[in-house]
């Protein structure tokens, strides 16, 4: 996956930061966007993730925003601050995808057809980035998918991109450097109305 200048991705942060506002000779706090500095990660604030280790950063981003949110895992009611990132150079993705058809784009991929021993290989890889962090996940967890995106970083990639654990159509994008893509413009804050799930037995 290639991505010009100028490319267009979302990132969404969980909250918001809260402001005084007079009205009326009386003073409220309303709820607004985070501050565009907060929308980049720290990289001493960095925690383990799927594509980086602890102490170094690496830009979460989406190609939709409706990705970007659901990332997040926001409960109804919530805030959500969600900020336009565009592409500052040329960069080349791994796309973990590759290969998947496009119902299986748009669920978690799974082998309920015969595939090749490549294409299988690309889903399980996949299926490792989607995988959600949970609270009580082991940095250990995680040692896997970082060693292949540092493998796939030194071989010169940008990121790495894989489908949402979501369900939805759009791709997470991972770029390991945080200074490869900036916002647009300031965040816009939204609020959460709905959030849908699907539930099956477990085996």
């Amino acid at each position: 996956m290639k991505a010009n200048p100028e490319y267009r991705l979302w990132r969404a942060q969980l909250g918001c930061c809260w402001r005084e506002d007079v009205r009326g000779g009386e003073t409220f706090k309303v709820p607004h966007a985070y501050l565009p500095e907060r929308m980049k990660p720290r990289p001493e604030l960095a925690t383990d993730g799927r594509v980086n280790p602890r102490g170094i950063a690496c830009l979460y981003l989406a190609t939709c925003k409706k990705t970007a949110t659901l990332e997040v895992r926001p409960l109804i009611g919530s805030y959500v601050s969600l900020g336009q990132f565009k592409v500052l150079r040329a960069i080349r993705v791994v796309d973990c995808t590759v290969g998947m058809d496009a119902p299986a784009k748009r669920r978690r991929a799974t082998r309920t057809v015969p595939q090749d021993a490549e294409t299988t290989v690309w889903l399980d890889i996949n299926n490792a980035f989607s995988k959600p962090v949970e609270r009580g996940d082991s940095s250990l967890d995680y040692v896997p998918t970082q060693i292949l995106a540092e493998t796939f970083k030194r071989h010169g990639f940008d990121g790495v991109a894989y489908k949402s654990s979501y369900g939805e159509e759009g791709l997470n994008v991972a770029l390991f450097d945080i200074e490869a893509a900036d916002l647009v413009e300031p965040p816009t804050l939204y609020r959460i109305k709905d959030v849908s799930i699907e539930m099956e037995e477990a085996p």
